[in-house]
């Protein structure tokens, strides 16, 4: 006599199959993130070891020339504009990191 399977019985299979559908695609897209991030890192592409962040966030220099004084009477009547002052802008590098380990 042939078995027929109960609904519930069904129904525990349908969830069986959608739960090992999502577990299989879960490890699928950890895999293939994993596997693009390895790649990038063993090829040399790693951004946090670039040197376009320390050369950006380096020294500025603006190099103007010095305001001349309204005393001498060729220049008179003019104005001096905003770029003919001399300014250097540098930022202090950070200290060393020091801890207790060494």
């Amino acid at each position: 006599m042939p078995s027929t399977a109960s609904p519930l019985e069904k129904r525990r299979a349908r969830i069986r199959q959608i739960r090992t559908t999502v577990a299989a695609g879960a490890v699928a897209v950890f895999i293939a993130v994993f596997g693009f991030l390895f790649g990038q890192l063993s090829s040399g592409s790693d951004p946090g070891l670039t040197d376009s962040a320390s050369t950006s966030a380096g020294t500025t220099t603006t190099s103007q020339n010095a305001p001349q004084s309204d005393e001498s009477d060729d220049d008179a009547g003019v104005v001096p504009s905003a770029s003919s002052s001399t300014q250097t802008w540098s930022s202090p590098s950070p200290a060393p990191v020091q801890t207790g380990q060494s």
